[in-house]
């Protein structure tokens, strides 16, 4: 029944908070505080792009904080031009286990480097492509990014240095 508690256990966890181990713990207590305020140092020293890797990185490991990120993204993701480097990188990690989400990310950057008409770009849009159809095929819906990247090179027939750029990746 919810509530009840064996009172063997209780009167245990109740000596181990009074007892002699009582001193143990302050000084664990302590020493986990002046753990703290390093890595408050360390958080501080940090420029935003090195928190941002770190983040992510750790996003890969946790469940729990993948997910986090996950609700996070559509807030983060600002209307009109292109996505930020943050965010596309939450969207790889959103891709993970909620790749829908990550599929306007992906197509907004795309086109954003398809208009910026260079080489380098192009190259940076066809990268993505690959991300975009990965996405597209874990929920099993691979037409319809076979459809989306068939329309890109016909509206882009002219731009020979994007199809040569999808070509390479082959897309």
């Amino acid at each position: 029944m919810a509530g009840e508690f064996c009172r063997h256990c209780v009167a245990v966890g109740l000596v181990y908070l009074d007892g002699p181990v009582a001193k143990n713990r302050s000084a664990e207590v302590i020493a986990a505080q002046r753990e703290i305020a390093g890595l408050r140092r360390l958080l501080g020293i940090l420029d935003r792009e090195d928190l941002i890797t770190l983040l992510l990185d750790c996003a890969h490991d946790d469940h729990d904080l993948r997910r986090h990120l996950a609700a996070r993204v559509d807030e983060l993701v600002q209307p009109g031009g292109d996505v930020n480097d943050a965010e596309l990188r939450l969207a790889d990690v959103r891709a993970l286990t909620d790749p829908a989400s990550a599929i306007p990310v992906y197509k907004k950057h795309i086109e954003a480097r398809i208009a910026a008409r260079n080489r380098r770009d192009y190259a940076e849009a066809a990268r993505y492509l690959q991300h975009l159809k990965a996405a597209y095929q874990r929920l099993h819906r691979k037409s319809e990014a076979v459809a989306y990247i068939e329309g890109l090179r016909a509206a882009n027939a002219r731009k020979h240095n994007l199809l040569d750029e999808m070509a390479k990746r082959g897309l």
